[in-house]
């Protein structure tokens, strides 16, 4: 089966209505993709590759309000270091940092 191509006038109206969150990460694509009669998936795929391209804003985490897939800032990274040398488990420094005991999870076998 042979992929639909997407038209001028689909892809401008991508453009016109995509929602923007504050990182850039587009809010309503499920109701784009009914609006054009496209999948999600196909949706979500094209809203992604014209990101790449530089058609739509790139999403960038380091503006997520929420810590959840925020990239670690150059102080978060410094305090983390020297909490660990300090002897800190990753559940004390998850709750300093704002973060989930798991993205230390790595460093510290304790349960």
């Amino acid at each position: 089966m042979m992929a639909k191509v997407w038209t001028t006038k689909e892809i401008q109206y991508i453009k016109n209505n995509a929602l923007l969150a504050e990182t850039n990460q587009v809010l309503n694509i499920e109701q784009m993709a009914e609006k054009l009669a496209r999948s999600v998936p196909s949706t979500k795929s094209k809203i992604y590759k014209m990101q790449v391209d530089g058609d739509l804003p790139s999403i960038d985490r380091s503006k997520a309000f929420d810590a959840k897939n925020r990239p670690f800032t150059k102080r978060e990274d410094k305090r983390l270091i020297s909490m660990f040398k300090q002897g800190a488990g990753s559940e004390e420094i998850g709750v300093a940092l704002g973060r989930n005991k798991k993205i230390y999870h790595w460093k510290d076998n304790s349960p």
